[in-house]
């Protein structure tokens, strides 16, 4: 998704943002909390260890 043209931001049915993957995370909203809340996610679930 960060290589397409144009991204498409949609929030309760319209359109809220859209752009380069770049300018959608320059432009700091939805789409950058997002990918943000994501990056975050999947390092922690890289690094997480079980105690048993």
């Amino acid at each position: 998704m960060i290589h397409a043209d144009e991204i498409l931001v949609i929030d309760q049915g319209r359109i809220a943002e859209r752009g380069s993957h770049s300018a959608l995370l320059i432009k700091n909203g939805l789409y950058a909390s997002m990918w943000h809340t994501q990056q975050h996610g999947q390092t922690r679930k890289g690094t997480h260890k079980e105690i048993a």
